[in-house]
């Protein structure tokens, strides 16, 4: 009798965790994401230091975008399309979804400044001139355990004409015009030179950010960094300023396993990453959509990595 009742008890455990693991996967944890980018001054002993030509670039098949987070009255007009808007390319990242509502609640809409919790550390990064803040963003996302997470897409546009660092921005080759076409007014266009459409062409940070939950909970930062460099030219070719620019790319490419509610630094001797990720509880109310799960190659990483102290004073 005793062996029955305790068969009986077990098959009730069993049932009860099969049913728990169920309805975890029916209901995913949600959380907030945050992060920001900055460029930093390299250390003495990092100025020789030599990078690849082609670091490669991120994974962005499957990426999504983040949604805007504009008033209600301009959702409609912000989602409507537009007709010179172009085909999206295969393997793009997409919009995270269709519809227009633009809410906070919504996965991956980006969040309102006020709600940020990483701004004093913005803060003491735009006082310190060995810092250059990039971007800043904050969105919820649910979080699916053994799911391998979907990559949000981050493009960070140049600012031009003001470049960074001071470096003179190139300006537009002048036409080849005779003197009494200007005075008659036949003026042509502008035409700029391979140098000019790359730099109009390539954000000044790219890549992708993801969070999943295996065991553990892990973030992956994969980005580029884009910056004008000057290039080590003779006087005579520096005369002739676009020559002596190039776009020089920097990737920043780490996994590793996480903890929620604490401050987590990625490092690179030209940039950074500074991202924290926090537990949200979705209002009963809201029934999200399901967030599409990308395709990726590699092993997860299960072990913590040694902890990092953010190099702020």
């Amino acid at each position: 009798m005793e062996i029955r009742n305790l068969m009986g008890l077990a098959l009730v455990l069993c049932i009860g965790a099969v049913s728990l693991a169920r309805a975890q996967e029916s209901e995913p944890a949600w959380v907030t994401v945050e992060l920001i980018i900055f460029q930093q001054d390299p250390l003495p002993d990092q100025v020789s230091e030599v990078f690849p030509v082609d670091p490669g670039r991120p994974v962005f098949a499957g990426s999504v975008l983040l949604r805007p987070n504009v008033p209600e009255e301009d959702a409609s007009a912000a989602a409507a399309p537009s007709a010179e808007a172009s085909p999206i390319a295969p393997g793009a990242a997409v919009a995270a979804d269709a519809t227009t509502e633009q809410s906070p609640l919504l996965p991956y809409t980006e969040l309102d400044p006020s709600s940020w919790i990483l701004g004093r550390i913005e803060r003491r990064l735009r006082v310190n001139k060995a810092y250059q803040v990039l971007y800043h963003a904050a969105w919820r996302q649910p979080l699916t355990e053994n799911s391998r997470g979907t990559r949000v897409r981050i493009d960070v546009p140049r600012p031009l004409p003001k470049p960074e660092r001071g470096l003179p921005e190139p300006p537009l080759s002048p036409p080849s015009m005779p003197p009494e076409a200007a005075i008659a007014g036949e003026v042509e266009p502008m035409i700029a030179t391979d140098f000019e459409q790359e730099l109009r062409n390539t954000p000044l940070v790219e890549g992708t950010v993801r969070v999943r939950q295996t065991r553990y909970m892990h973030m992956e930062i994969d980005l580029l960094y884009n910056p004008v460099q000057a290039l080590d030219v003779s006087e005579f070719d520096r005369d002739f300023g676009q020559e002596a620019l190039e776009i020089k790319s920097y990737r920043l490419h780490e996994q590793r396993r996480i903890r929620a509610e604490r401050l987590h630094y990625f490092d690179h001797p030209r940039f950074g990453v500074v991202a924290e990720v926090m537990p949200w509880e979705l209002p009963p109310s809201t029934e999200p959509q399901e967030p599409a799960a990308d395709t990726v190659t590699g092993s997860d990483q299960d072990s913590p990595a040694p902890a990092q102290t953010l190099p702020l004073q």
